[in-house]
């Protein structure tokens, strides 16, 4: 199985920041993604005070040398846990890869070996352009889709296990 390819914009994480709106939808998350179509993104990093804190609808992960590297969920406001970036960092460790959960700055992410993104509507996706420039070698990442094979593995485990 190959890792779907996913165009990302980076954007300025303004939810809960505008109050004005006066809805209580996912309209926050909705935004950065309709600003990033400029770029072509199907999704958008969201980023607060120079650090990424998740994508307007998936758990985001960044790869240099091996280490796969996601943000925490505790911080202030919090992000989502997701249960596919739970799966994701599961195979990632199964796989023998190291799992860092830690702060990401923005600026790893343009010298970041691979980037992707989790989601129950996508399960992972791999970056293959970044805020409208090619991302790596354009394709979907190697790790990417090691990961993925990973988590179908496991839901295949799961499956059969379930009576």
């Amino acid at each position: 199985t190959t890792a779907a390819p996913i165009s990302l914009s980076v954007q300025p994480d303004l939810r809960w920041h505008r109050c004005e709106i006066k809805c209580t939808s996912l309209m926050g998350s909705i935004l950065p993604m309709l600003d990033g179509r400029h770029h072509n993104a199907q999704e958008a990093i969201l980023i607060r005070d120079g650090f990424v804190s998740e994508g307007s609808s998936s758990n985001i992960f960044v790869v240099r040398a091996n280490n796969v590297i996601t943000p925490p969920i505790d911080t202030d406001p919090s992000i989502l846990h997701g249960t596919m970036r739970t799966l994701a960092m599961d195979a990632a460790r199964k796989l023998g890869f190291e799992v860092s959960i830690r702060p990401i700055a923005e600026a790893e992410l343009a010298s970041a070996d691979e980037i992707w993104v989790t989601g129950s509507g996508r399960v992972l996706a791999s970056c293959v352009a970044l805020n409208g420039k090619v991302f790596g070698s354009g394709k979907p990442a190697k790790m990417a889709c090691a990961v993925i094979n990973g988590m179908r593995l496991a839901v295949e485990n799961l499956l059969v296990k379930t009576p």
